[in-house]
């Protein structure tokens, strides 16, 4: 019996990971940083734990129909509890929003609780020698908000996504390179809400290899693939709203300069200023996020 117990706990081992010290970060992999846009859905592939205060504003176009212009604002945290080397809790979307439509619009401003998106999140590759880090996940979107501010759209979304992370010239003298990929469907399971397909990209530098400042380009494209049956709006709002809108078969192509700054691997600020590329605007003619990390 103890023999089978032993070797069923081995097993369990290297399924889930190994347990980290009172639920502590993965550190195997401190040359990475996390993405800084698209923060709610563009995941971390390693199993940290950490909290991540997030501020966000973007300006909405002057021309778009539905709220001629104004701004949108998002004001909370992220909470990240990693149980092992490999299983990891995310409290993705936590915290406040508010939208501020321009004059002529038929929408007011309001301000009130987000959406609240959470999940589980599993690290299948993890190799040091290499710099390779891959995980999959399966995120709820959990339609919580407050109405004034569209933070109540239907009953429920969920999001499948895979997350990857690789570094690359580790051993230059300039410093090495990190990149990251992250991509998922958020499929509602109702008619209320929109469906739309996600990718993100990111790209860093480890100055000089002292592990203090990372410039970073990030892109990240939204595609719409259904209406929602909420609201008669021509426009979605990718990781800040989902309208319910009329949007199906439009995309958003957008690109990000920033950088993060890491104290050291405790704490950690990163910022970004993104632009619209390609695709209708939307909501969004350009965004600015700050957000800064409290890792264990």
């Amino acid at each position: 019996m103890d023999k089978f117990g032993g070797e069923f706990g081995e097993t369990l081992e290297h399924i889930l990971g190994k347990r980290n010290e009172w639920f502590k970060s993965d550190h195997a992999f401190d040359g990475f940083i996390s993405p800084v846009t698209n923060p709610f859905l563009f995941e971390d592939p390693r199993s940290l734990t950490e909290a991540r205060p997030i501020f966000m504003i973007e300006k909405i176009p002057n021309s778009q129909p539905d709220f001629h212009g104004g701004n949108a604002i998002f004001f909370g945290t992220q909470l990240r509890l990693a149980v092992t080397e490999r299983l990891s809790f995310v409290i993705n979307k936590l915290g406040f929003e508010s939208i501020n439509p321009g004059s002529g619009s038929a929408f007011h401003d309001n301000t009130g609780f987000a959406e609240l998106w959470l999940g589980p999140k599993y690290t299948f590759i993890r190799n040091e020698n290499s710099g390779s880090v891959l995980a999959g996940g399966l995120q709820f979107q959990i339609p919580t908000g407050d109405h004034g501010n569209f933070q109540d759209t239907g009953t429920l979304s969920l999001v499948p996504y895979v997350s990857y992370a690789q570094s690359f010239l580790r051993d230059s003298s300039i410093g090495g390179f990190n990149a990251m990929f992250g991509t998922g469907y958020s499929l509602s399971i109702n008619n209320e809400r929109s469906d739309y397909f996600y990718l993100s990209a990111h790209v860093d530098m480890n100055v000089l290899n002292q592990n203090h400042w990372f410039p970073l380009i990030e892109m990240n494209w939204f595609a719409y693939t259904t209406n929602g049956k909420t609201l008669p709006v021509g426009v979605e709002g990718q990781d800040m709203f989902n309208f319910g809108g009329h949007a199906a078969g439009q995309g958003l192509l957008s690109l990000a300069f920033g950088t993060r700054y890491k104290f050291d691997e405790h704490y950690q600020l990163g910022g970004a200023l993104e632009f619209p590329l390609a695709g209708p605007h939307d909501v969004n003619a350009f965004r600015f996020t700050l957000d800064f990390i409290f890792r264990y």
